[in-house]
């Protein structure tokens, strides 16, 4: 198979690069209508935007590799769980996944039922670890290595999306490259809510790939 994160080198960078040239968009480095600017002054703004660019990109690629795994699951979920920390509770309780029925999951992982603690944390802990070792079983399969790679990709870019609000905030109030307006931070904001829900859709759709694979090999 692949590298599972080779986004890093494809979706990821073009999100990033995506989203500063939409910023100094937005700004007003290139507002030259009322020739506020003299040309060399517009041609230092110019300079300043290219080098805000690459600060910004070297930043956000940094931070991801910064961040730990479980502190991009933390940033992502906040006080919600994982996929596989809640996957065969919520499966019981209503499975709308066409690909197998409900008395297929209970049949099948009848001894995980069975062991479910009853303490909340330690439930989320042994459904979790009950998860992984079916999806180890499988984790090369097409299907779910791509799910997993898509899961990961869209996790990384609401990230990267933090890191570039984080930098536009520091770049419009400490440095002053760039001048702060409540459009690129609306921009910035969707943008955000975007991947966050993207990758909520991703992580539950690779944690049931994983099942789906399971219960008919």
């Amino acid at each position: 198979m692949d590298n599972l994160k080779d986004y890093r080198e494809k979706e990821q960078k073009m999100y990033i690069v995506a989203n500063i040239f939409v910023l100094i968009l937005l700004s007003d480095l290139f507002n030259l209508q009322n020739n506020q600017y003299e040309w060399l002054n517009v041609l230092v703004k110019i300079l300043d935007s290219t080098l805000l660019s690459s600060s910004i990109y070297i930043f956000a690629f940094l931070a991801d590799a910064l961040f730990s795994s479980g502190v991009k699951m933390k940033l992502l979920y906040f006080t919600g769980h994982l996929p596989g920390e809640t996957i065969f509770s919520e499966l019981k309780k209503k499975n709308t996944d066409l690909r197998f029925t409900t008395g297929q999951l209970l049949a099948k992982y009848k001894e995980i039922y069975e062991g479910l603690p009853v303490d909340k944390k330690e439930k989320l802990k042994y459904e979790n670890s009950q998860w992984y070792k079916i999806y180890n079983k499988h984790r090369n399969v097409s299907m779910i290595f791509v799910s997993n790679r898509d899961y990961l990709l869209c996790r990384d870019l609401y990230i990267s999306t933090l890191v570039i609000i984080i930098s536009y905030l520091i770049s419009c109030n400490l440095i002053n490259v760039l001048e702060f307006n409540w459009t690129s931070i609306l921009y910035l904001v969707i943008m955000l809510i975007i991947t966050n829900v993207t990758a909520h859709i991703k992580g539950r759709r690779f944690a049931t790939n994983v099942l789906a694979y399971d219960l008919q090999s």
